[in-house]
């Protein structure tokens, strides 16, 4: 699904309709440019573990830790919310795609065989609203950067209509995990200022309860190319820990 930065209504009654729930498990651990996957963790940063492949009984090679969600009393609002559980112990490692503005560039989340584990860890299991951010590094040096600056927003998937959220209509057999969207795709603004960029993958499943939305971030170093031209305005900028207010359904948008 291809999405774009213009947001819809319906928020509030999207919101309300959702129940307590057990916790989805997803990590848009894939990049990919103009059609082609990258690869996983190649060019986004590898988070921490919330849990070891054990507590799912599943061998060590597995990758369901990464694909543990945050909660709205936990990391979102902590540096966590910034590009996910602690994920900077892997920046060294973690290669910077060259990205030409105009380009489209996806997030695709891990799949059954990655994770170990065949069922909901392979799409957007739960219903909500996605979003892509940036965040230039200073000095033009992604890889000494903690996202500390401001952001602003790319792309943004929101409410199809006031019951469906754009993100979860495509789903050709409801008992079938793998007719269920995992990737979003979205094109990077021709008028980005050139440079090197934190770019940030969000996925939020909101809940009626405090304390029970859950959010899904990772983050891709990239290096965008291009004449530039435009800045973000001042009211569009955002901190990440620090811009959503966990009682504020306005987060959503």
């Amino acid at each position: 699904m291809k999405v774009t930065s213009k947001a819809a209504a319906g928020l509030l009654g999207l919101l309300c309709s959702q129940a307590v729930e057990v916790h989805a498990h997803m990590s848009a651990a894939h990049l990919l440019v103009n059609g082609s996957d990258l690869g996983q963790f190649t060019y986004v940063l590898k988070t921490t573990p919330a849990v070891p492949p054990s507590y799912y009984s599943l061998p060590e090679t597995s990758l369901v830790g990464h694909t543990i969600p945050q909660y709205d009393n936990e990391g979102i609002i902590t540096t966590n919310a910034t590009c996910g559980i602690s994920p900077w112990h892997s920046m060294n490692t973690t290669k910077i795609a060259d990205v030409v503005a105009g380009s489209e560039v996806g997030f695709r989340v891990l799949n059954d065989t990655e994770v170990g584990f065949s069922g909901q860890f392979a799409a957007f299991y739960h219903p909500g609203p996605a979003s892509v951010w940036l965040s230039k590094a200073p000095n033009n040096n992604v890889k000494a950067y903690r996202g500390e600056g401001d952001w602003f927003k790319i792309a943004y998937a929101g409410p199809l209509n006031d019951t469906t959220w754009s993100n979860y209509q495509q789903r050709l057999n409801p008992y079938d995990y793998s007719t269920w969207q995992d990737t979003l795709n979205f094109t990077i603004p021709k008028r980005t200022p050139p440079g090197e960029y934190l770019m940030r993958f969000e996925y939020l499943y909101p809940n009626s309860h405090i304390g029970y939305s859950q959010w899904n971030i990772n983050c891709a170093l990239v290096n965008i190319m291009g004449p530039g031209g435009s800045e973000p305005p001042a009211s569009a900028l955002a901190k990440f820990p620090g811009t959503y207010n966990r009682e504020d359904a306005s987060k959503l948008t």
